[in-house]
C-alpha cells in the first residue's frame, strides 16, 4: 500500500514537469533511487556485519520482507527529493508560472475543473484499465499450464518490461511535443514532431527487438537454468520481439491521439481488441490441445494472439490518425486552451473581489478610528487651548480680562 502511494504520487510529480520538457533531474534522482534500493535490499534481507575500526556492527536480515520494505523506503526516498528538488530548491512551478500552489477550491472542489479533467482522464483510465486487467484474466488462466510453461511465462514478462523501458521515454516525448505543438496551431511543426517519434521510436523498437531476437537462447539461461524453461522461453521471446515491434506502431499512434486529448476514440479501440480479440483467443487456444493448431506451446499462444490483435489495433489507431482534420484539431486544441484561461481568469476575479471587500471593510473600520482620534485630539487641544487663555488673562487687569473673555 505504501509503494501505492508514493508510485501515485511520483507519477503525478514526474509527468507535470515532463509537460514542462524537465526530465534531467528525475533520470538523477532515479538512478540514486536505484542504487538505495539495491543496498537496501542487500542490508533488509541479508543483514549486516562489518568491523569498522574496532566496532563491530552488526545487524540481521528480516529474510524475504526486507526486499518491499527496501523498494517502499526508497520510493519514499524518491519522493522527498522530487519534493525538495523540484519545488523548494529549483521551483519550477514559480518560474514557469504555471501553478500557484495547493487550493481544494481549485481542484476537487472546482466543479468546472472536476467535469474538464473527467472528460480527459476518464476515457483514459478505461482505455488502460481494460488493456492491464485483460493480461490480468490471460495470467491468471494460465495459471492452469504446468510449471515450466509458467515459469517461461513469468520470465518473458520481465524481459518485456525491460524492453517497455527503451520506447516509454518516446512515447513520452510524443505526447509532451505533439501536444504542445497542436496546441499553438503549428501544424506543420505538429506533424514533423508525429513523423520524427514514429521513425526514431520504430527504429529503437527494431534495434533493441532484433538484439533481444538474436540472444534469445543467452537471455533465457540468465533467467532459468531448466532446460524445458529455457527451450519454453527462447519461443516465447522471439514472439515477444515481433509483438514489441509491431505494438511500437501502435503506440506511436495512441500517443498523438492522447496529445490530441482524442481518448475517447483510442479507449473503445483497445476495449474492443482486448475484451473481443486478444483475451477470448488467449483462453481458447490455452485450453486444452488447441494451441498445436497454431503449431507453438500453450504459453506461446499469449503473445502469438497478441501479434495479430495488436497488428488489428495499430492499423485502427493509424486510421482514426490519418482520417484526423489536423486544422480541426487545433482549433479545438486552442478551445480547450481558452476555457482553461477563461477558468482561471473567473477564479481570480472572485479572489480579487473577495480581498477588495476585506480591505474595504479594514478601511471603514480604520477611518471609524481615525475619526474617533481627531475628534480625542480636538477636545484635547480645546483643553490645553482654554488652560493658556486662562493664564494670558491672569495677567491683565479686571477690564482687559472681561474683554478677552467675551472675545
Amino acid at each position: 500500500v505504501l509503494f501505492l502511494w508514493t508510485n501515485a504520487m511520483l507519477a503525478a510529480i514526474r509527468l507535470y514537469h515532463q509537460s514542462l520538457e524537465i526530465v534531467r533531474p528525475f533520470t538523477i534522482i532515479s538512478v540514486i533511487a536505484i542504487l538505495l534500493n539495491i543496498a537496501g535490499n542487500q542490508l533488509w534481507l541479508y543483514g549486516l556485519d562489518i568491523n569498522i575500526g574496532g566496532w563491530n556492527i552488526k545487524f540481521n536480515g528480516l529474510g524475504f520482507i526486507g526486499s518491499p520494505l527496501a523498494t517502499s523506503t526508497s520510493m519514499c526516498i524518491q519522493l522527498i527529493m522530487y519534493y525538495l528538488w523540484c519545488f523548494k530548491i529549483k521551483k519550477y512551478h514559480l518560474k514557469h508560472e504555471t501553478w500557484n500552489g495547493w487550493s481544494l477550491k481549485k481542484t476537487i472542489f472546482s466543479k468546472k475543473r472536476v467535469k474538464e479533467y473527467g472528460k480527459v482522464i476518464v476515457p483514459m483510465i478505461i482505455s488502460n484499465a481494460s488493456e492491464n486487467w485483460g493480461y490480468q484474466v490471460v495470467i491468471l488462466y494460465a495459471a492452469t499450464l504446468d510449471a515450466a510453461q509458467i515459469a517461461a511465462m513469468s520470465c518473458t514478462f520481465a524481459v518485456w518490461g525491460i524492453l517497455w523501458s527503451f520506447y516509454s521515454g518516446f512515447g513520452s516525448a510524443i505526447v509532451t511535443r505533439f501536444g504542445k505543438k497542436i496546441g499553438s496551431g503549428n501544424i506543420e511543426e505538429a506533424k514533423l514532431v508525429a513523423k520524427m517519434g514514429v521513425l526514431l521510436s520504430l527504429s529503437t523498437c527494431i534495434l533493441t527487438a532484433s538484439c533481444i531476437y538474436i540472444l534469445a537462447n543467452e537471455l533465457a539461461m540468465v533467467y532459468s537454468k531448466d532446460p524445458e524453461v529455457i527451450l519454453l522461453m527462447k519461443q516465447t521471446i522471439r514472439l515477444l520481439c515481433g509483438l514489441y515491434t509491431i505494438g511500437g506502431i501502435g503506440w506511436c499512434a495512441m500517443n498523438i491521439l492522447e496529445a490530441m486529448s482524442k481518448n475517447k476514440v483510442k479507449g473503445i479501440i483497445n476495449v474492443a481488441t482486448a475484451w473481443l480479440g486478444y483475451v477470448p483467443a488467449c483462453v481458447w487456444f490455452m485450453t486444452g490441445d488447441n494451441h498445436k493448431l497454431l503449431h507453438v506451446s500453450a504459453v506461446s499462444c499469449i503473445f502469438l494472439v497478441g501479434i495479430v490483435v495488436e497488428v488489428i489495433r495499430s492499423i485502427a489507431l493509424w486510421i482514426i490518425v490519418f482520417c484526423t482534420d489536423w486544422e480541426k484539431a487545433c482549433i479545438e486544441a486552442q478551445e480547450r486552451n481558452d476555457a482553461y484561461d477563461n477558468m482561471a481568469k473567473d477564479e481570480n476575479k472572485k479572489e480579487d473581489i473577495n480581498n477588495n471587500n476585506k480591505l474595504e471593510y479594514i478601511s471603514l473600520d480604520n477611518l471609524e478610528m481615525n475619526e474617533d482620534e481627531v475628534d480625542n485630539n480636538k477636545n484635547k487641544n480645546d483643553s490645553v487651548s482654554d488652560v493658556h487663555d486662562a493664564l494670558k488673562c491672569g495677567l491683565l487687569d479686571s477690564s482687559q480680562a472681561e474683554a478677552a473673555t467675551a472675545v
